[in-house]
């Protein structure tokens, strides 16, 4: 698969186990600057060790969670984690109080993922678990996951910034991944810039359709 990611805040993809399997996550915290950057920092690598431990995202966000709440400064952070399966054609994800991850499909339709809903992270309120969201992830459709900074503006709905993601994506259905997030932060962006850091990833499954081909090699040094 062909993985992209746009930062000021932090992103990550991890490769799970030999099946293909890889673990993606956006998340961004409630602190700016040293502060916020060392918060980040710390629950990138927690998020990283607890990806290692199961493949269900509830219980990776599950454990990140009660790793959080022993840890200054992580009250109210947010993150959406995604297991891809390639082989198998799906993405299952959770996300703890973040926007939803979008789905494009490769007839330019897009979906949000809404299930796999859960608080943010280090608010004492676990409540009952919601099981992990599931969707297929076809060759030629296109996973997009990002923090609020890309779709908040100021005295406007959060639903109108949804709205005005889902249709730049939709005209992003062919293009790499790296062009995406090119394309969707310049966009996306507010007349007067950016009011907020912004972290994006887009993801995109290796493969054949009748009008579309996507393929990712390693780098080698040879």
């Amino acid at each position: 698969m062909s993985v992209s990611a746009w930062a000021a805040t932090v992103t990550r993809a991890i490769t799970l186990d030999e099946h293909d399997r890889v673990g993606v996550s956006v998340g961004d915290v409630v602190g700016h600057g040293l502060a916020g950057a060392t918060t980040m920092s710390q629950l990138r690598s927690a998020l990283g060790t607890a990806a290692l431990t199961s493949l269900d995202p509830t219980a990776v966000i599950d454990l990140l969670d009660s790793y959080a709440s022993r840890v200054a400064g992580t009250a109210g952070s947010t993150v959406a984690y995604a297991v891809i399966d390639a082989p198998n054609e799906t993405v299952s994800y959770r996300c703890a109080g973040h926007p939803y991850p979008l789905l494009v499909h490769a007839d330019r339709t897009v979906t949000y993922l809404k299930e796999g809903r859960g608080l943010p992270l280090a608010t004492g309120l676990r409540g009952e678990s919601n099981p992990s969201g599931r969707s297929e992830l076809r060759v030629g459709s296109l996973l997009v996951l990002n923090t609020d900074g890309l779709i908040e503006r100021r005295g406007e709905s959060l639903d109108v910034g949804l709205q005005r993601l889902a249709d730049v994506a939709a005209t992003c259905a062919r293009l790499p991944a790296g062009e995406v997030c090119a394309t969707l932060l310049a966009a996306m962006a507010p007349p007067d810039g950016y009011s907020d850091e912004v972290a994006l990833v887009t993801v995109r499954p290796t493969g054949t359709t009748p009008d579309s081909f996507v393929l990712a090699l390693p780098a080698e040094r040879a």
